[in-house]
């Protein structure tokens, strides 16, 4: 799995390509605690090529979530697939987040 993190005004977008899991979790836990250490209270998780969420993954969503929540930040997922919007759904997950269709709509929200 890799992250790229991008930059839109204050905004921090991370593009995430691959597979979310145990494994590779601690880079994404790792890029957006770098993050919300410098500053950072406003991103854009970019979901369009995760090919996997596992729990592990589940678990980075929700760290975000807690700390931004706490701090009056914000986390917007963009591009989720069905099948991963479907792991949201089951995980209960699905009413935490807040979802966008694409990253313009996150942009403007």
């Amino acid at each position: 799995m890799t992250v790229n993190r991008l930059s839109h005004e204050s905004r921090v977008i991370f593009e995430i390509d691959g597979r979310l899991d145990a494994a590779n979790a601690v880079t994404l836990d790792r890029e957006f605690f770098s993050c919300y250490d410098e500053g950072s209270r406003d991103f854009i998780w970019d979901c369009s090529r995760v090919t996997y969420l596992s729990s592990a993954g589940l678990r980075s969503f929700l760290q975000a979530m807690k700390r931004l929540e706490a701090a009056k930040g914000r986390l917007v997922i963009v591009g989720a697939s069905p099948q991963l919007l479907e792991v949201f759904d089951i995980s209960g997950f699905k009413p935490l987040l807040t979802f966008a269709s694409d990253r313009s709509a996150a942009l403007k929200a």
